[in-house]
């Protein structure tokens, strides 16, 4: 019976592949935990077009994130907060901080991206900062921090 896998399993395959198994493993397991759906004939290939599509797609994302890394390397996306006068911050940098920022950097990254930092950034200058734009596209780019009184 062929299945398209609805999610990775280990000794089987990746999300989104199309493969050949028992009927008794792919009825009485895989598609009642929801891990898999029965593929009918004629659609297996309408299915590989799909997904090829998806890696195209995840292609240009990925190309688009390492031109947003290569650009932040010497331009990065200036993240301003409050600061007194002798340089002292008075909060933190959050992720909708820079995803604000991101904003008017790469608005096109900024719709889809999902920003990730481990923990509030609370001092002044260059950071890595990674995003994430699902389906395993993720890379870093470079934020400023720069204080403004």
């Amino acid at each position: 019976m062929q299945i398209l896998l609805l999610q990775d399993i280990k000794g089987l395959g990746r999300h989104g592949e199309i493969k050949n198994v028992s009927n008794g493993y792919a009825r009485n397991y895989l598609i009642p935990k929801g891990l898999a759906k029965a593929v009918a004939e004629g659609e297996s290939e309408n299915i590989a077009k799909q997904i090829e599509e998806k890696n195209t797609r995840d292609m240009e994302l990925k190309r688009m994130l390492e031109d947003l890394r290569m650009k932040t390397k010497d331009n990065p996306v200036i993240v301003p907060i409050k600061a007194g006068r002798g340089g002292e911050i008075f909060s933190s940098i959050k992720i909708p901080d820079i995803e604000k920022a991101l904003e008017f950097h790469d608005p096109v990254i900024a719709k889809q991206a999902e920003v990730q930092i481990k923990k509030p950034i609370k001092e002044i200058g260059l950071h890595e900062v990674s995003v994430n734009l699902g389906g395993g596209v993720r890379n870093t780019f470079t934020i400023e921090v720069k204080p403004f009184t």
